[in-house]
């Protein structure tokens, strides 16, 4: 009897029955072990701006994944299917998180009910790109004789890496 299971214990099994009277029985299984996609990808990816980015999704499941898709954490709009994010010519905006999702549906036998499981991973996209306009907040400062202000430098897109503010 084995009690089971962990995707490591997937694998072929064999059952022999031996009374010592000359003649064993034997039998084999083949044990199938499902689980979630385990998804792995580089956890940072540095590049010129203007230069084309490719980053591969690793899963590993059992059944395959039924999908892999990829989005932008800042700007949910972005979607991208297949297990690689290829975007051509990056700029600034391209700047951020990107999470690849790995979906597959598991069907254990002797059940009836399927479930659906997710895993995902992510990579944190960074384009090498000089700083943009910079600008001084408040932007029309008005204070009175004797009391203190803070002025702020920033620049939009703030460029990386992160720029030295004088």
């Amino acid at each position: 009897m084995i009690v089971c299971c962990l995707k490591q214990d997937a694998g072929t099994y064999v059952c022999t029955a031996d009374n010592g009277l000359g003649q064993s029985g034997e039998s084999d299984l083949t044990l199938e072990v499902l689980y979630a996609p385990i998804v792995s990808v580089v956890p940072r990816k540095e590049v010129e701006d203007g230069e084309s980015v490719w980053v591969k999704c690793n899963v590993s499941s059992n059944p395959r994944p039924s999908s892999i898709e990829w989005i932008m954490k800042e700007d949910p709009s972005f979607r991208q299917t297949g297990d690689i994010l290829r975007i051509e010519h990056v700029a600034a905006k391209n700047s951020g998180t990107y999470i690849c999702k790995a979906v597959n549906v598991i069907n254990p036998s002797g059940s009836e009910t399927t479930y659906e499981r997710t895993g995902n991973a992510s990579v944190a996209l960074m384009i090498k790109h000089a700083p943009g306009k910079s600008h001084i907040e408040p932007s029309t400062p008005s204070v009175v004789e004797g009391s203190g202000v803070t002025l702020t430098c920033g620049a939009t897109p703030p460029g990386w890496p992160t720029p030295q503010y004088r």
